[in-house]
């Protein structure tokens, strides 16, 4: 009963608020790519679908689903699944922002993603958008948006302490930010 009420609400609050999971996936196909990733030695990731999202997913929905036969269908499910629909970026009008949401949390641990992004909008830090989370990222210009995202990103990728794939990541950022 409580699911049913909170996505009555979200319905009415954002009735007009919702942007293209199309574009979104389009793009983070385009940063991704459709092979095997095997950057780290061994087959990795698919359409940017780890072997531990693909793990949980199948666990969740009861599918068998392998890395190395994943069709793009299927990577877009999991991805509309695990993490768009999950984190309320469907909520986000702007396609742009709910672009730029999805591939940090499509990439990284969603929580942590949205702990980063929360931080930088000087909300409330808890892991999970709220509803006035969302209200609030709707009030942001791309521009306004983008500013802070690119300068949390990038310090988020030299935390990291991956020197080996710092240029790619830097590269994709540059790619969310002139979108």
């Amino acid at each position: 009963m409580r699911k049913i009420f909170t996505l009555t609400l979200l319905l009415i609050s954002f009735n007009s608020y919702s942007n293209d999971f199309n574009y979104v996936w389009n793009k983070i196909v385009e940063l991704e790519g459709k092979k095997i990733d095997k950057s780290i030695g061994y087959s990795h990731s698919k359409f940017g679908i780890t072997k531990g999202t693909l793990n949980n997913y199948n666990k969740k929905f009861k599918k068998n689903y392998k890395l190395n036969s994943l069709s793009e269908q299927q990577a877009k499910t999991i991805a509309y699944k695990m993490v768009y629909e999950p984190n309320l970026i469907s909520f986000i009008k702007d396609d742009r922002i709910a672009m730029a949401v999805m591939d940090w949390a499509y990439n990284s641990n969603p929580i942590n993603a949205t702990k980063k992004i929360q931080s930088m909008l000087g909300l409330k830090v808890d892991g999970k958008f709220s509803i006035e989370d969302i209200k609030y990222i709707n009030t942001l210009t791309w521009e306004e948006f983008i500013s802070k995202y690119y300068t949390k990103r990038k310090a988020y990728f030299y935390s990291l302490n991956k020197p080996k794939f710092i240029k790619g990541w830097l590269i994709r950022l540059e790619k969310v930010r002139k979108l």
